[in-house]
């Protein structure tokens, strides 16, 4: 049953969500709502693909800052600026890219499933923003 716990706030929901971008895991599945479970999935997955895919050969990590909540009862939207970072194999210098403001939205459930999960997570498309897709 631990498994399906939620995060301990709506952040946490939410930035589990990213650090599996970073790796491409799939998120942690207590942490997402159980009606978004698959589409979240899905989400992350064609996100990383897209970061694989133009990432031109460097190895690509995702990284957040400036992370923001603003709870309302059991429901709470969280932003946070999110940057992608850059390195060749085989250099030690890491390339930062521009943050951009992404916004999630997390529910607060009790009972079993007690905790944050997230809901919904609007990204701004990659290509253009985040990465050159030319």
């Amino acid at each position: 049953m631990a498994a399906d716990r939620g995060a301990g706030s709506a952040i946490a929901a939410a930035d589990g969500w990213v650090v599996a971008l970073s790796y491409g895991n799939p998120p942690p599945g207590g942490y997402l709502c159980p009606d978004q479970f698959d589409a979240l999935r899905r989400q992350a997955a064609e996100l990383r693909k897209t970061i694989e895919r133009h990432g031109r050969g460097n190895a690509v990590k995702v990284g957040s800052r400036d992370w923001r909540e603003q709870v309302t009862g059991d429901r709470a939207e969280v932003t946070a600026e999110v940057y992608l970072m850059f390195s060749a194999p085989g250099d030690p210098l890491t390339m930062v890219g521009s943050a951009h403001r992404w916004t999630f939205r997390t529910e607060r459930y009790g009972g079993l499933r007690a905790g944050w999960k997230l809901c919904q997570a609007d990204v701004p498309e990659l290509c253009g923003t985040h990465l050159r897709c030319d």
